[in-house]
């Protein structure tokens, strides 16, 4: 990983600009390009390469790259007028130059009136207390990641310390956002998992779900911890700084997160969370939603034969369609060959996976009605394996509907119609797959570029859980044939 370039070397790497092609256009030598990009010379606001530069990256030729510019803006000025092209420049130009970074700099520390130890040096710390003391603390660590540059590794041990029974939705989703706001803005965040014996429930793993489907993150699992009275956990910013973050179970409600910034003890403590690292192995998987191959190969190698697997869709997907239709749908939307022939593929081993296990598929009926009125319906699953918004006509909807009205229903393979606004548990547009003991898969094509996928048992019975609970507060009768195939017969007449 190249952590010493520069915002404006990481903003070329993620627009894909060389440097010879932005030499180019500033009619400059190329050696100017690559100092700046590489940290070896400054790019000043005050140059009139910063106002070049801004300009360059923010006009029509890059007019697709800009919601990525405009994403890393936002992170550091909320308050950003989008609009205003004038602006838009202006703060590119401070945040290529990072020109506000000394003046916020407010971790800055004047030393201890004190005499240096012989075997040691002084240092000082900033300690927050209490339940409060932990948001403030995490939200100056995380705030802290967004003014140095892009490209960072940022790493996280978690021995028994982060609290995955917290209720308090709110308050995740005040630190879900400080972790993937540092992961989109071109951070690498790894997480590592030192408390593998104990179960997650499964409303923390849905709470937590969006940023284990985020890109630049990483769950990690460390299994030789053992349990002891303090709990603790570890953030570090390479070269910066590190956060410890430390709790006893004895005494609930004492809390201490300490904030360290000087070199020689977040040195330590990095090196202390990377020898946990290179001990631990890979606990959540992620892979791109299109290469759905790879995916059903790892399906297909994992899910145990005849095995009770819970498949749920908030509707039907091109998986569950006839050959015949989906390659309907496929032409209709000038899909290429080679696509067709993957997809097909797809459809395929899906069939062949379903047959060998006993499948459970629910499908969300709310979602389905609100589907039958919609003019465009986009198959998200479809659209990300195409690199193109795949739409669903009425008619082929119509088609898919009575193609599933059409299966048997047997002990390995049966489709169950329910309303998830009805049922009182957590109601999610989140796709998933889960046999006990052995495999998760969760993705929403709408919303995340990747799906997870995870055999950690503490992780597969979180998921199979809720899937087990949503089974068992289905009413019986929509678990009948006959119930299902008569929803199916009133969605198709609402089609015609």
């Amino acid at each position: 990983m190249e952590t010493n370039l520069s915002r404006l070397g990481y903003l070329m790497k993620l627009l894909e600009i060389s440097g010879r092609e932005l030499a180019n256009e500033l009619v400059i030598d190329i050696t100017n390009i690559s100092k700046w990009k590489n940290n070896q010379r400054k790019l000043t606001y005050k140059s009139k390469y910063s106002r070049q530069i801004a300009e360059y990256f923010l006009q029509s030729p890059l007019q697709n790259k800009h919601t990525k510019i405009i994403e890393l803006l936002r992170l550091s000025m909320p308050d950003l007028n989008t609009d205003s092209s004038q602006q838009l420049i202006e703060a590119l130009r401070i945040w290529l130059t990072e020109q506000d970074s000394d003046e916020t700099d407010i971790l800055k520390l004047q030393p201890l009136n004190s005499q240096n130890p012989v075997n040691g040096y002084l240092t000082q710390s900033i300690v927050y207390t209490g339940y409060l003391g932990i948001e403030e603390s995490l939200e100056e660590f995380w705030k802290y990641t967004l003014r140095v540059p892009p490209g960072q590794e940022i790493l996280l041990a978690d021995y028994r310390d982060i609290n995955f029974d917290i209720e308090d939705q709110a308050r995740i989703e005040r630190l879900m956002r400080l972790f993937i706001n540092a992961a989109k803005y071109g951070h690498t965040i790894k997480i590592i998992d030192c408390a593998t014996d104990e179960a997650r429930p499964y409303l923390a793993i849905f709470r937590w779900l969006p940023m284990y489907l985020s890109e630049n993150v990483e769950v990690w699992r460390f299994p030789d911890y053992f349990k002891r009275e303090t709990r603790m956990s570890t953030f570090v910013l390479p070269n910066e700084m590190v956060l410890n973050s430390l709790a006893i179970d004895s005494y609930p409600d004492e809390h201490q997160n300490i904030l360290f910034k000087d070199k020689a003890t977040v040195s330590f403590w990095e090196k202390s969370v990377r020898a946990t690292l290179m001990k631990s192995e890979k606990m959540i998987e992620t892979i791109y939603s299109s290469d759905v191959l790879n995916m059903l190969e790892i399906l297909d190698r994992y899910l145990k034969s005849r095995q009770l697997t819970y498949m749920l869709n908030p509707v039907p997907t091109f998986r569950n369609m006839s050959v015949e239709l989906l390659t309907s749908i496929l032409r209709e939307n000038q899909v290429e060959e080679e696509i067709i022939n993957i997809c097909l593929e797809a459809n395929r081993k899906t069939r062949a996976i379903r047959e060998r296990c006993q499948y459970l598929q629910i499908y969300d009926l709310d979602a389905i009605e609100a589907a039958v009125y919609k003019e465009r319906l986009i198959d998200y699953d479809l659209s990300v394996i195409c690199g193109k918004e795949i739409l669903v006509s009425k008619k082929h909807l119509r088609l898919q509907l009575e193609h599933l009205l059409s299966i048997e229903h047997t002990k390995d393979y049966s489709i169950t119609l329910t309303s998830f606004s009805s049922l009182g548990l957590i109601t999610t547009q989140i796709s998933m797959i889960v046999q006990d003991d052995s495999l998760v898969v969760a993705w929403n094509s709408e919303k995340y570029s990747r799906r997870m996928y995870c055999r950690e048992i503490v992780v597969v019975n979180g998921f199979y859980t809720y899937m087990d609970e949503l089974w068992k507060a289905i009413p019986p009768v929509c678990k009948s044939k006959e119930w299902t195939d008569k929803q199916f017969k009133r969605l198709i007449e609402m089609l015609k």
